[in-house]
């Protein structure tokens, strides 16, 4: 909600003068305070526990915690979003392949094979993208995501369908 709203009203991440950690208007760098050093690693820690008990994290955190406590441009969350999600997710495929066993079949070498190129392709998009619509796309894919995931656990009969 947050994010389609401040799209909708053109609020921008940069101008919110009420954020923890703040920026530097020339070197993008934050200005580092003890309340920005225990904001940022106190969603780093509640994106790691909620990455290593749910599987969820990246995205779903990140993205709203970091707006809501810096003034990083949008673009900045997504990859840095981006970035987290792909290091747990390699962490999560290296500890399964060295230490229980699995194997990467022909299936999942097609599926890292195309979510590299889908992010290779989501970075070249990114820059002709409007602050706007890329809000607006992530609240869209949220609330996609949460009706999903809703009907998979109260009404999974209309999914099989």
């Amino acid at each position: 909600w947050r994010s389609w709203h401040a799209a909708a009203h053109e609020k921008t991440i940069e101008n919110n003068l009420q954020a923890v950690c703040q920026t530097h208007s020339q070197t993008g760098k934050f200005i580092w305070s003890a309340a920005c050093f225990a904001a940022l690693g106190g969603i780093g820690t509640l994106a790691g526990l909620m990455s290593g008990m749910l599987g969820v994290g990246g995205g779903f955190l990140l993205v709203p915690l970091l707006q809501r406590f810096t003034t990083l441009r949008y673009q900045s969350v997504v990859v840095t979003s981006l970035a987290v999600i792909a290091l747990v997710s390699a962490f999560s495929a290296g500890h399964m392949v060295l230490l229980q066993g699995a194997q990467i079949g022909q299936a999942g070498g097609v599926f890292i094979a195309a979510t590299a190129v889908g992010m290779v392709a989501g970075r070249r998009l990114v820059r002709h993208l409007s602050q706007r619509w890329l809000q607006r796309g992530f609240a869209a894919l949220v609330l996609l995501s949460t009706a999903l995931l809703l009907l998979k656990t109260f009404a999974p009969a209309l999914l099989a369908a």
